[in-house]
């Protein structure tokens, strides 16, 4: 009877070990592709859709604005729902721009599935990094790059 016991007990402190490290590559795996897939794309993207230069820029541009934005936000609106509420809203909000890619065929839906996607990405990532002061200098820094004139 005892042995039972070991064995489930074995068996459910393995899953509990392996399955934040299997979200934490999941993550992984859906982070990169929503901003790095758009750049080497985007001459086919263009064609496609018909979308301008400026307007085809925003599908990189936007992701980078939110990860300089949010981190300003998040502790003010932190205050008001958990670290979990917060990286599972910004999980959603990633798998979300994903799945909705798959059905987009113009430009403006595809700028929006940007931000929504630079949204969730954004919130995951900020969240660790807004509590300490690099976190906050690196929002400065990517909000006063943004605000340069080219």
């Amino acid at each position: 009877m005892s042995t039972d016991h070991i064995s489930s007990t074995a068996r459910s402190s393995i899953l509990t070990l392996l399955f934040p490290m299997l979200v934490i590559a999941g993550l992984a795996m859906t982070l990169r592709p929503t901003i790095t897939s758009t750049g080497p794309l985007l001459t086919e993207i263009r064609l496609s859709t018909g979308m301008g230069l400026q307007a085809a820029s925003l599908l990189v541009v936007l992701p980078m604005l939110c990860m300089g934005i949010f981190p300003l936000l998040l502790p003010w609106i932190g205050r008001r729902f958990s670290e979990s509420a917060w990286i599972t809203g910004g999980l959603f909000a990633i798998a979300l721009a994903c799945l909705w890619r798959l059905w987009l065929d113009t430009g403006g839906t595809l700028i929006a599935s940007a931000l929504v996607g630079g949204t969730g990405i954004a919130i995951v990532q900020a969240w660790h990094l807004v509590w300490s002061s690099v976190g906050i200098l690196h929002a400065y820094h990517l909000l006063w790059a943004f605000t340069l004139p080219h």
